[in-house]
């Protein structure tokens, strides 16, 4: 993925039809966190504020098991 893609995910808790949390993944400038890919890792609140952001160790370590660019699903 370029440099400035966004991927975003919202996560429902079953049977609310509103957002719990919302998980987003920045690719960065090459060098921002190599050890991640470059992405950069968000939390969102129900409100859409930053709740938590950087490379995130424990999100890298699942997402690099992703088949592509730690993304996992398409593109």
């Amino acid at each position: 993925m370029p440099a400035g893609a966004l991927v975003v995910q919202k996560h429902f808790v079953a049977g609310d039809a509103v957002a719990e949390t919302t998980f987003a993944m920045k690719k960065r400038e090459p060098g921002y966190a190599p050890a991640q890919g470059d992405w950069e890792f968000l939390v969102l609140d129900q409100d859409l504020r930053i709740e938590a952001r950087g490379p995130m160790p424990l999100c890298a370590r699942c997402h690099a098991a992703a088949p592509s660019d730690f993304l996992f699903g398409p593109p």
